[in-house]
């Protein structure tokens, strides 16, 4: 054999050793964005409409517009989610392990975001009677919950995503009332 046939003959091997693995993969996106499965369920046992939020060395204390405190220890077991804000947001707290609380920010008339960070969370799952986020906080869906679009299947749970790609909305507004009952995910 020459010098020639052989380097030809070495060229069609390293090209076909090349192709093998895209032939391989090219049942699967190795670049597709997968989720990992829903956390364990934080329910809210508290909930209310913050009238006034104090803080002392204890923790915080918010006042709610019926009436009730809601103390939030700054203890190191109690799992604060995002910021605890003030008057008119809406207060979810519960005691699951060592005790959580959370604050969902005004957006219209009866309504409070519950999927406000969509760049940090890129998931909430719907879990039949109950959507959840990616912290945990578990909400019910209130009576005439209504979805547009509604959820997909994504790593075998139904869910919303926001990522780059072809069944992810723009924007989705997911609307919590009063009693921190999920109302509605909306698309924009």
């Amino acid at each position: 054999m020459s010098k020639a046939r052989g380097g030809r003959a070495a060229g069609r091997i390293s090209s076909l050793s090349l192709r093998l693995p895209a032939a391989t993969l090219a049942g699967c996106n190795p670049f597709a964005e997968h989720f990992r499965a829903p956390p364990d369920p934080l329910r809210p046992t508290s909930v209310g409409v913050v009238a006034k939020t104090t803080q002392d060395s204890t923790g915080y204390h918010d006042k709610l517009i019926d009436g009730h405190m809601v103390d939030i220890p700054q203890d190191g077991r109690f799992h604060i989610i995002g910021e605890i804000r003030g008057a008119a947001y809406l207060l979810l707290a519960g005691t699951t392990d060592g005790g959580f609380a959370t604050a969902l920010e005004p957006s219209t008339p009866g309504c409070w975001e519950a999927w406000p960070a969509q760049y940090d969370h890129r998931v909430i799952w719907d879990m039949g009677s109950s959507i959840r986020l990616m912290s945990g906080l578990d909400l019910p869906k209130a009576a005439g919950f209504h979805a547009d679009p509604p959820a997909h299947e994504v790593d075998g749970n139904l869910a919303w995503v926001y990522s780059a790609g072809d069944r992810s909305p723009g924007y989705l507004d997911v609307c919590a009332n009063e009693r921190g009952e999920i109302e509605s995910a909306l698309a924009y």
